[in-house]
């Protein structure tokens, strides 16, 4: 008797009483079925994005918005260091500091006596040439200075003549040494700052003592700017540096 009779309460949607699926009539998919037979994942109502994701489409906390490395990346396999980041020292367009190139302070210094020196050389070199080719007519005009002065009878003229020409001569080879000493510094020789060190201050000794002249005045001032410039400015390092292995610097 049980069987007549279809049971009683509701059924599912798409169901017989018996409990039978029924055709849809229409042929269109249920709502919650995929229309290739496959289960549909469930969708948000109201169209906000699931947890996780920013809802405004920027990137994350910690995330670089245009793809690349963050600051202080260490260089890859090859050596070389991501876009945008740079070594300790780098300049602006990536070109790291040169450690050998030559302070300032030490061309200028080299400059100044390079300058000075040749202007000495000239001017001495000319009077040891003048005093040597004309050596007789300086002595006979010495003569005649000589006998007009007073307490000078025991001065040599031929003796005045030749220690004329000795300083002059040895101004002058000492103006090319100077010339020598200022290029090796250029050229980074310790030996060579010590020499120009050398010549500087045995220059301003001879200036003080002949201070009375302008051109005393200038080349006294000079030669105390060379011995600063050469020990000042990063000289020291930049000459200590001389020699060494990229190691020890």
């Amino acid at each position: 008797m049980s069987d007549q009779y279809p049971p009683s309460g509701p059924t599912p949607s798409g169901q017989d009483p018996y409990g039978q699926q029924q055709p849809n009539p229409y042929g269109q998919p249920q709502q919650g079925q995929s229309p290739y037979g496959q289960p549909q994942p469930p969708e948000n109502p109201y169209g906000q994005p699931q947890q996780g994701q920013n809802p405004y489409g920027q990137p994350q906390q910690g995330q670089n918005p245009y793809g690349q490395p963050g600051y202080g990346q260490q260089p890859d396999a090859y050596g070389s260091t991501p876009y945008g980041t740079q070594p300790y020292g780098a300049g602006p367009y990536g070109s790291a500091t040169d450690p050998d190139k030559r302070p300032g302070r030490v061309t200028i210094a080299a400059v100044i006596a390079l300058v000075l020196s040749a202007l000495v050389a000239l001017v001495f070199g000319f009077v040891t040439v003048a005093v040597a080719a004309a050596r007789d007519q300086i002595v006979d005009e010495l003569e005649r200075e000589l006998r007009n002065q007073p307490g000078a009878a025991d001065l040599s003229p031929d003796a005045l003549a030749t220690a004329v020409l000795i300083v002059s001569l040895v101004v002058a080879v000492w103006a090319v040494l100077g010339i020598v000493f200022a290029v090796m510094t250029l050229r980074r020789s310790k030996a060579g700052r010590i020499l120009l060190v050398i010549s500087s201050v045995l220059t301003a000794v001879v200036s003080l003592l002949a201070i009375g002249s302008l051109v005393s005045v200038v080349t006294l001032a000079a030669s105390i700017a060379v011995v600063v410039m050469v020990f000042t400015g990063g000289a020291n390092d930049w000459f200590a540096r001389r020699g060494a292995t990229p190691a020890q610097y």
